[in-house]
């Protein structure tokens, strides 16, 4: 089973057969330059750039960092899940607009109401209704690309 068509989320758990993949051929190592992708972006969409280096934190499997580029209108939580892929949510919760913050890297969690979010954005118990957007997010060398 490959990713590059989408990391499989249910429950709010990335399955571990999400892992990498190179963007030409599946299997094989990985070069610097090199796509790996949990997900397919659109040729030519509107793609924000986050180089590594300005969030070094992002480079462990398990973490998560929150991202702020108001040039590019972004505010959102950005996971390294423990396979490999990457997801990005917006950090606002659908309800009350409370900053969502991650936990145990299996949802995120509104502290103002105690709304609760998949990995995927969808509502896991209310009071929200409305899911988190997310966005799809590859890495690309020392670089992630976020679709927009």
């Amino acid at each position: 089973m490959t990713c590059s068509r989408r990391c499989v989320v249910a429950g709010g758990l990335a399955f571990a057969a999400c892992g990498p993949q190179r963007s030409d051929q599946p299997g094989g190592s990985l070069d610097a330059g090199e796509l790996i992708s949990c997900g397919d972006l659109t040729p030519g969409a509107n793609q924000v750039r986050i180089e590594l280096a300005d969030v070094p934190a992002l480079r462990t499997p398990g973490s998560a960092a929150l991202v702020e580029r108001p040039d590019a209108l972004l505010n959102v939580w950005v996971l390294h899940l423990e396979n490999g892929c990457f997801t990005a949510l917006w950090r606002v919760c659908t309800h009350g607009a409370c900053d969502v913050e991650p936990r145990e890297q299996s949802e995120l969690y509104c502290p103002c109401h105690g709304s609760r979010f998949a990995l995927d954005g969808t509502v896991l118990q209310g009071p929200a209704t409305r899911a988190l957007r997310s966005f799809k997010v590859v890495r690309q060398g020392d670089a992630l690309l976020l679709e927009r």
